[in-house]
């Protein structure tokens, strides 16, 4: 084809100023249009001779010609190779451009970087949270969005990360290295205030101090009030002062604590014992009263639970079949069928609660003997109870000599049915024969109670026993023939009984040994090793023996009935023996105990000697407060360990104050209520108007207590020292101990002498520690006229790490 000025493409002519170049050629049309027109314009061929041209018979008028499609075709590779060739022309100029890597580009071909359109730039200093959740490294990605904190009414000015940014816990406050040298107080023995660090320390005049060396054998401690307190603005101090000197060289650190709460023992605040009344008392005193035991050498220790703590025990049995315990108080009979570890009340039926006697017969049932001349039975171990004496009723029998006798003889003889109104002391039963000792003598029932007969005067020749107190009855079989021995104000008197049941009493007494100013409490009979019975007497002036109790005092021969003194220098003719127990240890070891005034004695029977009877007392009184012991019950189990049950009357002379009101455990304190600001390893101070002392606390717990009349959870300290003498915070000065607790560390202040105040030298800065990850072109912010550092690539980092060799 021949090219000619009408098939030329348009020149291309942009005038500046222009947003966008128009730099295309030609469009799809204008191409196809412009090669139609040169297929008539083909050159000629030089080898052809007649002067025609190839595309002459060409029919270019007709589109579905092939040649024209092929020629469409191109046109179309022509606009999109125009397209693009005007796009690339505009992407040349900075106000034509569109893509931003284009003005980038641009910009540096002149050797500038392009920066955001933005009103104002800075550097930001990100502060990441320093705990176990938060990475070390943090990465905070480009594009995070930033706000200014405005001022008044402007808006906030926003901001926004250009690059992503590598943040650490450890960058967050980047300290210099300030040469110092820290001076500490000159402390001594005279040493009256010190300097507490910070101005906060929320001391007053008057408050408590503890200043305490504890790295020493035997740590030293201060408490004192504070005299007087002034703080320093300025360098950041408090300093309190109190009288009296420290008391001590220090050879080690010191510790300062505040003891800001103030608490009060376990009980201070309970009322004055003499403001208690007696049933008050006997609830809460010492257990003077109730049941004891004693198991094998140990000590005694008090088993009465409710109301038979501090009661007056005044009998004290078993009975054999089942092995129950029954004693017998003023509050009622109790009964226990564990040896003693558990107390029941068994009171239904009793109309009179006021027990001073019980017994038990071979059949299980027992009997009971209170005051007003009630006597109770129970056959079901206790469980009910019913009346079988009443005091005070009676009625007399009427007989005539002879019948017809003009002048007959009358005679008026009581018949008692029922018991005196009286205490009665003891009781004696076999069978259905109860015998009841009274402070009217003796009395006697042979059908269980329905009827009484008195017994004090039964025959014109026997002694009458009306007036007689009777303490104590042994019922004892020799032959075929019932002996029964009586202890009594008078001292000792024996009956038989015959085949029609009449008693004839004889004093058995001797004027020189056991007479008639003997108050005999208790009578016990034993058979020792097969022997005759010895009877012993438990009286006002000791214990007697007699080894021949059925021999006639008043025979024309001589008597061999005697008593002998069997007391030695424990249980001396000064000690009232109120009851005795006697146990069989093996088959052969016989051993006697006595519950007296003055404790509890034992002593083995010894019978090796056919011609004396050896006792030798011992005392055995460990853990018993009263020793007033009222009854004795003794025993050896089947495994032969020594078992006794002893009953005492409670005593409120022993108990002038409320029990254990001390500190009775040398190792830990009891506080009034629940504190749960009391740690482990702080400090407490006890204190009174005459002493205080500092402890370190090793534990705190709570713990229940029933005492002072309080009941309730409260905290216990365990305290740490092995050495806590706790004793001056008892007694009368209980109610005045206060406990300061929950110690506050306060610092001392420790004054920093620098030695150059230009920690920033030229263009370096040395730093207090090692910072990880701090690179040469990391950007750092330092607070100061200089307002942005970069560290150079040079030198690196010049502190030394301890773990690395690089710098």
């Amino acid at each position: 084809m021949t090219s000619t000025p009408e098939n030329q493409p348009e020149p291309i002519y942009n005038p500046p100023g222009l947003t966008a170049l128009s730099y295309r050629i030609a469009r799809h049309d204008d191409s196809l249009k412009r090669m139609k027109s040169g297929l008539h314009t083909q050159t000629i061929p030089p080898n052809q001779k007649d002067g025609s041209r190839p595309l002459g018979k060409l029919t270019a008028s007709h589109n579905d010609d092939p040649a024209i499609a092929f020629l469409d075709g191109w046109a179309a590779v022509m606009e999109v190779l125009t397209f693009y060739q005007e796009r690339i022309a505009n992407e040349g100029f900075v106000n034509t451009a569109t893509e931003r890597l284009s003005l980038l580009e641009l910009s540096r071909t002149v050797g500038y970087e392009l920066a955001p359109g933005v009103a104002a730039s800075t550097y930001l200093a990100f502060t990441i949270e320093e705990s176990e959740d938060v990475p070390e490294i943090v990465q905070v990605p480009e594009g995070v969005t930033v706000e200014s904190v405005p001022i008044a009414d402007e808006d906030p000015q926003v901001f926004e990360t250009v690059e992503t940014l590598e943040m650490r816990g450890a960058w967050n406050l980047l300290q210099p290295h300030v040469p110092s040298e820290i001076v500490p107080q000159d402390i001594s023995e005279d040493t009256v205030s010190l300097k507490l660090s910070g101005t906060e320390t929320q001391l007053e005049e008057g408050e408590a101090l503890l200043i305490v060396e504890e790295e020493i054998e035997l740590s030293e401690s201060l408490y004192t009030p504070i005299a007087t307190v002034e703080t320093d603005d300025e360098l950041d101090y408090t300093t309190v002062s109190w009288e009296k000197g420290l008391g001590w060289e220090p050879r080690s650190e010191i510790q300062v604590f505040a003891l800001p709460e103030q608490v009060t023992l376990f009980g201070s605040e309970a009322p004055e014992w003499n403001e208690l009344s007696p049933e008050e008392q006997r609830l809460y005193s010492d257990d003077t009263g109730g049941v004891f035991n004693y198991i094998d050498q140990r000590e005694w220790t008090s088993i009465s639970t409710d109301l038979l703590k501090n009661a007056d025990v005044r009998a004290l049995v078993r009975e054999g079949n089942t092995g129950s315990l029954f004693v017998g108080t003023n509050n009622g009979i109790f009964r226990s069928r564990d040896e003693g570890r558990n107390w029941v009340e068994i009171n239904k039926g009793l109309t009179n609660l006021d027990i001073y006697s019980v017994a038990v017969n071979e059949k299980g049932y027992i009997f009971a003997g209170a005051t007003e001349g009630n006597v109770f039975r129970s056959i079901d171990l206790g469980e009910s109870w019913v009346e079988i004496g009443s005091g005070g009723i009676s009625v007399v029998e009427h007989k005539i000599t002879i019948g017809g006798d003009p002048d007959p003889l009358h005679e008026w003889e009581p018949i008692t049915i029922s018991l005196p109104s009286s205490i009665i002391r003891c009781l004696a039963v076999s069978g259905n024969t109860i015998y009841v000792g009274t402070e009217y003598g003796i009395f006697r029932s042979q059908d269980s109670g329905r009827i009484w007969e008195d017994i004090n005067n039964r025959d014109s020749n026997s002694i009458g026993l009306s007036g007689t107190i009777v303490y104590s009855i042994a019922r004892i079989k020799k032959d075929t023939t019932y002996y029964i021995f009586i202890g009594t104000d008078q001292g000792v008197f024996r009956a038989e009984e015959n085949d029609t049941g009449q008693i004839t009493w004889t004093k058995i007494n001797n004027t020189d040994t056991l007479n008639d100013e003997k108050n005999v409490y208790s009578l016990v009979a034993a058979k020792i090793n097969n022997q005759d019975y010895l009877l012993f007497a438990g009286t006002n002036t000791g214990v007697f023996l007699c080894d021949n109790p059925f021999d006639d005092p008043a025979a024309e021969v001589p008597a061999n009935l005697t008593w002998q003194e069997i007391n030695n220098e424990n249980l001396t003719n000064e000690t009232t023996v109120y009851s005795l127990s006697i146990a069989t240890k093996g088959s052969s070891n016989d051993y006697i105990y006595a519950g007296t005034d003055r404790g509890v004695f034992y002593s083995h029977i010894d019978t090796s000697n056919p011609d004396v009877v050896v006792v030798n007392w011992e005392p055995i009184n460990n853990g018993l407060i009263n020793q007033e012991i009222r009854s004795i019950l003794a025993n050896f189990d089947a495994a032969q360990a020594e078992r006794l049950f002893a009953g005492s009357w409670f005593d409120s002379l022993h108990t002038m104050d409320w029990p254990g009101f001390a500190i009775a455990n040398q190792q830990h304190i009891d506080l009034n209520d629940i504190y749960d600001n009391i740690f482990p390893n702080s400090w407490v101070v006890l204190k009174h108007e005459e002493s205080s002392q500092a402890y370190k606390v090793k534990s705190v717990g709570t713990v229940l207590r029933n005492e002072f009349g309080e009941n309730g959870k409260i905290t216990r300290i365990q305290l740490e020292t092995t050495q806590a003498d706790l004793s001056a915070f008892g007694g009368d000065k209980y109610r005045e101990t206060v406990v300061l607790a929950q110690s506050e560390a306060l610092e001392l202040y420790e004054e920093i002498i620098y030695r150059t105040k230009l920690p920033v030298e030229g263009d370096e800065i040395e730093l207090d520690k090692v910072v990880p990850g701090l690179e040469e072109e990391r950007k750092i912010i330092i607070s100061g006229k200089q307002m942005r550092a970069q560290i150079p690539p040079m030198g690196g980092v010049v502190r030394q790490s301890l773990l690395s060799d690089k710098t």
